[in-house]
């Protein structure tokens, strides 16, 4: 990741939306996506490619469990932890509740 004069760095943003595009995002917005990206990624995936083993928490495949009180003070705290790891991230804070229907 080239840093380009910002300290908080400047990346690859790719998109889902159609058309499919890539924009370069920097500053805040880069740390913003990086951290939307460290909780869409299973976690120990990039191991597979030499990177680190411990990146990722995949927070959608939580969402379809049962949940007790505990299990969802749990991952709030695994998405703290998660978000955490990025240098750039000084303190991150998780609130996981249910929905009423």
């Amino acid at each position: 990741m080239a840093n380009n004069g910002d300290e908080l760095g400047v990346d690859i943003l790719c998109t889902t939306d159609f058309p499919l595009r890539m924009t370069l995002v920097y500053g805040n917005d880069n740390v913003k996506a990086a951290c939307i990206r460290r909780l869409n990624c299973d976690e120990g995936a990039l191991a597979s490619i030499g990177d680190d083993a411990n990146y990722g928490y995949n927070l959608a495949a939580q969402l379809n469990n049962d949940f007790g009180p505990g299990d969802l003070a749990a991952i709030g705290s695994r998405v703290r932890a998660e978000l955490e790891k990025d240098d750039r991230v000084q303190r991150a804070r998780a609130l996981v509740m249910t929905s009423s229907e």
